[in-house]
């Protein structure tokens, strides 16, 4: 799953606000 190659957008969106909430 190409989840590091996606834009930054998505990643800021998802990885960003899933890593705060989760840790």
């Amino acid at each position: 799953m190409p989840l590091r190659q996606a834009p930054p957008r998505e990643c800021q969106d998802r990885g960003g606000h899933r890593r705060e909430g989760e840790e």
